[in-house]
């Protein structure tokens, strides 16, 4: 298995969270899903990577806008870099 980049760390970051927020268990958005609980949380260790079509999928699960959820994942990615190299972190 490859490494987890910063990306992935973001985009497994905000689909557990996303979930959490909309008061889902992981049951209850592999069912919106149409998937097995055991692949959600595979995607939601890091375990299993996904593909754009599948972050769309889950997305629209959550109820929340594939862009929106994308904008969630690149400031979370530039939050944790700023953190990193001890800069303040001003989202736009």
């Amino acid at each position: 298995m490859r490494k987890p980049n910063k990306w992935h760390k973001g985009v497994v970051f905000l689909i557990a969270s996303s979930r959490h927020e909309a008061k889902l268990t992981q049951e209850e958005l592999a069912k919106k899903l149409g998937w097995s609980r055991a692949k959600v949380c595979k995607i939601e260790s890091g375990e299993r990577r996904i593909d754009v079509p599948e972050f769309i999928e889950i997305a629209f699960a959550l109820d929340m806008p594939p862009e929106q959820l994308f904008a969630r994942v690149i400031q979370w990615v530039n939050c944790v870099e700023a953190w990193k190299n001890g800069k303040p972190f001003h989202p736009k």
